[in-house]
């Protein structure tokens, strides 16, 4: 229900709710002061009678968000770099002298700084971009976020300030300053030439391995930049694996969470990620499904690894694991596949391919030139062709 007075004026027991929270903070003697961020249009405060005290702080400094309302004050205060501050809101009375008690004694030497808050209670589902329920989330280790948040001054107002959007709340700004690196989505480097820009040579996203792997990378970018070449293929780290589906933030954030989820793991050959997905389906994807089919993941689309016939189609993931460097239980299946495809009829799914149309004079000459196989066939025929380069990609 939308109410034209705003929600901390509301009354509980005779008083406005923004009375009951200042007079948690002024009853406590460790607090300095307490300061109140308003609305630069507010002129309801005024009509109110607060008893006087030398602690309590007027400011005309709320924003368009929390974040900027937190921010604009913070700029206003006078105070030291490494004096803490607590950020509330206006609006919650419910905030006892014990809790507010607790929180102080249990950071008051802590580094950075915490919050208060309760164990997730309701339960959770992960969907997928299209809002179908992919499972249940574990309520185990989550919390939900609270206030006040405790952090020190120059910490949080740089926090804010470098923050690139706006956060939720306070502890999501720290949380970037307290740990930040530059994961890619498949947990490898972004190296090399950038395509399109000449002479701009990238060498970025070590995933917490830059240090440990900066000899390395330092020797392939020399390598790149004076010979054009590398003497180790890289085709796992050249930046132009990256394509245009990893404009997807949601795609993009969950498979760097999932290289975190498994960076201290052994990945073995063949490893799917996956989180985010899906993200790309051809218009075959349905029909796949019902025939047991089994997902890869490849430039974001969702493609068949093989066929489980007579069970249920899943995303290939972390069942991978259960063999490792071992035969894997689909060997002998998808060897069926294969012999069916060259013995009898297959129908492949390209949807997932680049497509290039060449045509004039110069075409046929070009492929014969580019690639292992000969391209000189009748008018409807496929070759399968292996394209060959000087160079690693």
């Amino acid at each position: 229900m939308a109410n034209a007075i705003p929600k901390q004026y509301l009354t509980l027991a005779g008083e406005p709710l923004i009375f009951h929270v200042i007079r948690v903070f002024i009853n406590n003697p460790r607090i300095a002061g307490v300061h109140i961020a308003l609305n630069k249009d507010d002129d309801l405060w005024r009509s109110f009678n607060i008893n006087a005290d030398a602690r309590l702080h007027i400011h005309h400094t709320g924003g368009g968000a929390r974040s900027e309302t937190v921010s604009n004050t913070l700029q206003a205060l006078e105070a030291n770099e490494q004096d803490w501050v607590l950020v509330h809101d206006a609006a919650r009375p419910g905030l006892s002298a014990a809790l507010l008690t607790q929180l102080l004694d249990q950071l008051q030497n802590d580094e950075v700084g915490g919050l208060l808050a309760m164990p997730v209670a309701d339960t959770l589902k992960k969907s997928d971009v299209n809002n179908h329920i992919e499972h249940t989330v574990s309520r185990q280790n989550l919390w939900q976020a609270q206030t006040p948040q405790m952090f020190r001054y120059n910490q949080l107002k740089q926090a804010l300030a470098d923050f690139d959007g706006l956060p939720t709340d306070e502890a999501e700004a720290i949380e970037l300053v307290n740990g930040p690196d530059a994961f890619t989505p498949d947990g490898y480097y972004a190296m090399g030439p950038v395509p399109g820009l000449k002479g701009f040579y990238v060498a970025a996203g070590g995933s917490d391995n830059g240090i440990a792997g900066g000899g390395g990378v330092g020797m392939l970018m020399a390598e790149w930049i004076l010979e054009g070449e590398t003497s180790i293929d890289t085709h796992e780290m050249n930046i132009r694996r990256f394509g245009p589906h990893l404009k997807d933030k949601n795609f993009r954030v969950e498979q760097c969470r999932e290289v975190i989820r498994y960076y201290y793991h052994l990945r073995y050959p063949g490893d799917e990620n996956e989180w985010g997905r899906p993200l790309r389906t051809s218009p075959l994807y349905e029909r796949l499904k019902e025939h047991g089919a089994v997902f890869g993941l490849k430039n974001g689309w969702e493609r068949a690894n093989y066929f489980d016939t007579g069970n249920p189609w899943h995303q290939a993931g972390a069942d991978q694991k259960n063999w490792g460097w071992e035969r894997p239980p689909y060997f002998d299946k998808v060897g069926s596949e294969v012999k069916a495809a060259r013995e009898k009829v297959a129908l492949f799914d390209m949807t997932s391919f680049g497509k290039i149309h060449m045509r004039g004079s110069g075409a046929l000459d070009l492929l014969q030139e580019l690639g292992a196989n000969n391209f000189d066939k009748p008018v409807g025929s496929v070759t399968l062709k292996q394209t060959l380069f000087d160079t690693f990609l």
